[in-house]
């Protein structure tokens, strides 16, 4: 499988001069569903920002189906390889219209070819319903979410924009035990629905999480990386 995103020996520090990312090179091919793990405070979270180009990197490149990223490939290269954030940001009003909200902006068209409420809205219900949810989540009000009602939003949010790589800052770390495996099954069938296209790199510190998901695994420490076995 070609890589779908990749790393080529990236670096960057703090104002401070700390060292946060090192040299770090590491490719996302399709059909991967990587675990990274490492201690807090490793480099796991600057790692997916940087690949993700939501940060800037100081030294190295982020390679996209084989070619730089160029400027003018921005806002389709967010929409592709697509960063969810632990605690995902919420615009006022309801779930359903922070779903749609992606549409409104110029970078993220619907690749399905509609972004009416109601194509939206049957698309999100096929998810929750997955998920073993009650669709009723979609008229509550978002800024009274609880946190792991928020990540199943903020993941869906994610999913609609039908990108190739997710990028998982611990997307399930404030669910419940239920909804977090029945996320995992989520992700993994998105996954193998498509292995020649899709991927994801997700950040978790479950051993049992990682044991049913993972397919490769990356440690990183103190902003290094080492991919290790996952007998390990």
């Amino acid at each position: 499988m070609f890589p779908l995103v990749e790393a080529i020996q990236i670096g960057r520090e703090s104002q401070t001069g700390k060292v946060l990312l090192s040299d770090v090179s590491f490719s996302v091919n399709a059909g991967d569903q990587v675990a990274l793990t490492g201690a807090n405070g490793s480099g796991k979270s600057v790692c997916l920002r940087a690949l993700s180009m939501l940060d800037p990197i100081q030294t190295g490149d982020v390679r996209w189906r084989e070619k730089s990223v160029a400027n003018s490939d921005m806002p389709a290269f967010r929409r592709d390889v697509h960063y969810v954030q632990q605690t995902p940001a919420m615009i006022s009003g309801t779930v359903i219209r922070n779903l749609i909200y992606p549409y409104a902006l110029s970078h993220a068209p619907d690749k399905n070819g509609s972004t009416s409420e109601d194509s939206v809205r049957r698309r999100a219900k096929l998810m929750l319903d997955r998920l073993d949810w009650d669709v009723t989540l979609l008229d509550q009000d978002a800024q009274h979410l609880s946190g792991g009602e928020a990540q199943v939003v903020g993941l869906i949010r994610a999913l609609l924009i039908s990108p190739s790589v997710l990028l998982l800052d611990e997307p399930t770390a404030a669910m419940s035990e239920m909804t977090a495996e029945a996320t995992e099954s989520l992700l993994i069938n998105w996954t193998t629905e498509h292995p020649e296209q899709r991927a994801f790199v997700w950040v978790s510190h479950r051993e049992s999480q990682i044991d049913r998901f993972a397919t490769r695994r990356i440690e990183m420490t103190a902003g290094q990386i080492e991919e290790v076995s996952l007998d390990v």
